[in-house]
């Protein structure tokens, strides 16, 4: 399979490349990682290619970039976990090891959704 560009060639243009050249020498490097087992994280399904994207990226990115697109409202139920652990827990079974084991529960389940999913 053929790259588009050579890491030697590229590395001296840094300065000259422009960002969709970057982008796709980048793409290429995790790609030939990713065959040979050096790396095993998903790529960043984030492209900003829409207009609605891009200004969500903008606004409000920071919540939701870390997830793949299919799992952009993930943040939710990940504040819906703190509000149960912090809040809600404050008034179940209060200062009794039943109090304890539920909050496992919850964590145990947010933990098993969330391995599921992989978001």
């Amino acid at each position: 399979e053929e790259e588009m560009f050579e890491a030697g060639a590229m590395l001296e243009n840094v300065d000259n490349a422009t960002d969709e050249e970057m982008r796709e020498w980048i793409m290429a490097k995790a790609e030939e990682q990713l065959r040979e087992n050096l790396i095993t994280l998903p790529f960043v399904y984030w492209d900003a290619s829409t207009t609605q994207e891009r200004q969500a990226i903008e606004r409000i990115g920071n919540m939701f970039m870390s997830f793949k697109v299919r799992y952009w409202y993930w943040e939710l139920f990940e504040m819906g976990r703190k509000l149960v652990m912090t809040s809600i827990m404050a008034f179940i079974l209060r200062g009794t090891a039943g109090q304890v084991a539920i909050g496992f529960l919850v964590l145990w389940a947010a933990m098993q959704t969330t391995m599921q999913s992989m978001p």
